[in-house]
Formats: C-alpha cells, sequence, structure tokens
C-alpha cells in the first residue's frame, strides 16, 4: 500500500493535467520560459504539496521557479 501511495502521489488528474497544459502553453511555449509569472492558491497544505510534486515532475521547478509560501511559515524562508 505505501509503494502504490508513493507512486500515485506524483500522478495527476485531469485538472492537474489542464493546468500542466495550460502552463505549457502560457508560461513555456515550445520548451521556452517566458517572461511571465503564475501565482497559484490552494485552500489545503496539502493540495499545495501535491500541485508543487505534479509541477516539479512536468519540469517547471528549478533555478527557484517553483516556490511555495503558506500560512504559518517561518518569515526567514518567504
Amino acid at each position: 500500500m505505501r509503494d502504490w501511495a508513493n507512486t500515485a502521489k506524483a500522478r495527476g488528474d485531469s485538472k492537474s493535467a489542464v493546468l500542466v497544459k495550460w502552463l505549457k502553453e502560457v508560461i513555456r511555449p515550445n520548451g521556452k520560459w517566458a517572461d511571465l509569472r503564475v501565482i497559484l492558491f490552494t485552500e489545503y497544505r496539502a493540495s499545495q504539496n501535491w500541485l508543487q510534486t505534479i509541477l516539479a515532475t512536468e519540469g517547471f521547478s528549478g533555478n527557484d521557479r517553483l516556490m511555495t509560501m503558506y500560512g504559518g511559515m517561518d518569515s526567514e524562508k518567504t
């Protein structure tokens, strides 16, 4: 069960697939980074962590391109 959960946590759903498709078209068209930024809001920290995993898996991380903020976060980390 744990192995399945570890595999499933990086698997997206239909909504995340649409988001990733849109980000690839707008933020990284033809594989080149645009000069645009996107801010995504989630209600729950678990959703934020899941979405961060999905986006990192799709190549949207690195060079401070994928950053997170959340309520209660240590102000030294912002």
